[in-house]
């Protein structure tokens, strides 16, 4: 297949209804969390995953539907929970012709212009490494690719789950004096929390996966921990690009997110026909690496954020410890055993925080009786 040639798309019409849906959920979810509904938040997300796993399993397995069910699926659910977010909290009543601001629509528009383009460019950085990996590796190693990305989401989702959380921070602290101590301790926090993390599960992967995946594919043990390196450098890029949405300056995050693709392409070719299929995360790591680095440069001029050298170092070292534990072939043992030393290091280090948040959540729990 040529690299640029597109892959046949199972229906127009049900891509759009898709993207909509998915728009509504968006417009929706974001409008619930704003008036702090977040009970009503969550249960619009299961809602919308539960219901979606129910129906892909009846489209499969009952209907034996082709790959359309990966579209319907989706799209049902997504208007389902739009639906019962509208049946509770009634948000169309409160649209009002005289609430419409062209200003506003103008300020929103310069805003959420560089995020459009910049969601664009990041595709530069991730799906687009799977055409070059199938145009010039072939179809068996693409394969390899595509089962470690899909682990390599275990990483994704943990970071998706804190940047819920992190953004409504960021623009809570975003008018305060004091957000630059703020924004530095929680950058420190979640680097190591994301050290840490990233070490645990590349070592508890590298052990369960003769279990659970077929010997086939041992090749994606080789390059998943190289993948895990590059979803801590992208939680590092999140990291700050919600920083810049706090601050509203949204124009830097496309022109490092167009530099890191541009890396990453630039490296893909270069390198992909000697290196094989260990360029591909490699250069994903390396375009991950060239956004994170622009955005700490600019950094400086919005808002100081700083790192003690010693946390540093420490994280970097957890991070390197997963892969030196598969590459280095330790036996299970010490695999184990080494997984439970990093835990513990960080559970020693914030046991200050940990007991200051459990005693917190004694106290409410005592409140609430």
């Amino acid at each position: 297949m040529a690299l640029g040639e597109w892959q046949r798309l199972p229906s127009i019409p049900l891509m759009l209804l898709y993207g909509y849906s998915l728009l509504g959920l968006n417009i929706y979810q974001f409008e619930t969390r704003a008036r702090g509904k977040s009970k009503l938040f969550m249960a619009s997300g299961m809602i919308s995953s539960g219901l979606q796993i129910v129906l892909s399993l009846i489209l499969i397995y009952g209907i034996h539907l082709d790959s359309r069910t990966m579209l319907i699926s989706p799209v049902i659910s997504n208007f389902a929970a739009v639906l019962f977010i509208e049946l509770n909290e009634k948000y169309v009543k409160t649209i009002h012709k005289e609430y419409i601001s062209i200003y506003l629509l103008k300020k929103i528009c310069i805003y959420t212009f560089p995020l459009a383009i910049n969601a664009v460019a990041f595709w530069g950085m991730t799906n687009i490494n799977r055409y070059f990996a199938r145009y010039y590796l072939g179809e068996v190693e693409n394969g390899y690719i595509s089962l470690a990305t899909k682990l390599a989401a275990l990483i994704n989702t943990l970071v998706q789950i804190f940047a819920l959380a992190w953004q409504e921070s960021a623009y809570e602290h975003s008018s305060s004096e004091d957000r630059s101590r703020y924004y530095s301790k929680m950058l420190e926090v979640y680097l190591d929390v994301m050290a840490v993390g990233c070490m645990a599960v590349t070592v508890a992967t590298n052990i369960l996966f003769p279990v659970f995946i077929d010997k086939s594919y041992n090749m994606t043990q080789m390059i998943l921990p190289l993948y895990y390196i590059s979803s801590f450098v992208n939680a590092i890029s999140n990291f700050y690009g919600h920083i810049y949405n706090a601050e509203k300056k949204t124009n830097i995050l496309l022109y490092s997110t167009l530099a890191g693709a541009g890396v990453n392409i630039a490296l893909l070719y270069i390198f992909i026909n000697k290196g094989g299929i260990f360029a591909v995360p490699i250069a994903l790591t390396m375009g991950y690496a060239a956004n994170v680095i622009m955005r700490i440069m600019k950094m400086s001029k919005v808002v100081k954020v700083r790192l003690h050298k010693k946390n540093v170092i420490a994280d970097l070292l957890f991070l390197a410890g997963g892969p030196v534990f598969v590459y280095a072939d330790f036996n299970i043992i010490s695999k184990i055993l080494g997984m439970f030393l990093g835990v513990l290091y960080f559970l020693f280090s914030y046991r200050t925080e940990l007991l200051s948040y459990k005693e917190k959540l004694t106290k409410a729990k005592r409140r609430n009786r």
